[in-house]
């Protein structure tokens, strides 16, 4: 949500989602948050942006190029992984579209490299050594205790704000 909720506070309105198998928990999160947070704000969710099954950087950059060329383009792209943001710029840069000035960019994960993209690109940061920690903790207490204990454990991301995010052009 907080992802979204910047593109929204930053006057996009047509933002296209890329993600990859929806049935994943933290998948499945994100798209509920990214409809609840365009729905708080009253603005439609568009079946034609919102794009999952997306499995790999080559489908993402085919998507892009296909986003680029709609009548009305989204203004803004969310992946749902690094990998797929790595298609989108590819697909972005084939279709002559500049971030931000044409379309900004959000991608869940925060690898290092994201910091070295003309320009840096924006990323919600996973928490990943309080992941580690909670997976080792889990597996601890699945292995000495009661194997039939199921349960979704969700850790708070934040928003590493970068250069991939602007108003929507001719704002």
């Amino acid at each position: 949500a907080e992802a979204t909720r910047h593109f929204l506070a930053l006057g996009h309105r047509r933002i296209a989602f890329l993600v990859t198998n929806e049935t994943l928990s933290s998948n499945a999160a994100r798209l509920a948050g990214f409809r609840a947070e365009m729905e708080a704000w009253g603005v439609a969710v568009h079946s034609e942006l919102l794009r999952t099954g997306v499995e790999d950087a080559s489908a993402a950059s085919l998507i892009a190029l296909e986003l680029s060329s709609m009548q009305e383009r989204p203004t803004a792209i969310l992946a749902a992984n690094s990998v797929l943001l790595l298609g989108v710029l590819s697909g972005a840069r084939k279709a002559g579209l500049r971030c931000p000035r044409d379309v900004s960019l959000i991608c869940f994960d925060n690898p290092i490299w994201t910091e070295h993209f003309d320009p840096p690109c924006t990323t919600m940061a996973q928490p990943t050594e309080a992941i580690a920690k909670e997976a080792v903790r889990l597996l601890v207490e699945w292995v000495s205790e009661d194997r039939r204990k199921t349960g979704v454990v969700r850790l708070k991301d934040r928003l590493v704000l970068r250069g991939s995010t602007a108003p929507p052009p001719g704002r």
